[in-house]
């Protein structure tokens, strides 16, 4: 049986992931060239989103969210958010292909 911790971990990456698409709109599906069709193509989701930056930005804001509910906050009480989120960051970058550090 899960724990209520690793639930809410199972649905901080899902919903970090999301608002990593939401928060970056910039993503292109076309491409002009067949270099940059190439290119595309090579360039891994992480890249896509727009690297940590926007995966640090994602993890905030989703994090942020959490902790003003009421209705799951009481579960981080005793947690460090600080190594929480940046183990998130770390997860969702490795998860996107982006560099394992």
């Amino acid at each position: 049986m899960l724990s209520n911790r690793s639930v809410l971990a199972a649905l901080g990456s899902a919903a970090a992931a999301l608002a990593l698409l939401v928060i970056n709109k910039k993503i292109s599906t076309s491409a002009q060239t067949k270099q940059e069709l190439e290119a595309a193509s090579l360039a891994s989701l992480f890249d896509k989103l727009g690297g940590k930056p926007n995966l640090k930005l994602a993890v905030n804001i989703f994090y942020d969210k959490v902790l003003k509910d009421q209705r799951v906050s009481h579960f981080f009480k005793q947690t460090d958010m600080n190594l929480l989120m940046n183990q998130q960051q770390s997860f969702l970058c490795l998860l996107f292909g982006g560099p394992n550090k």
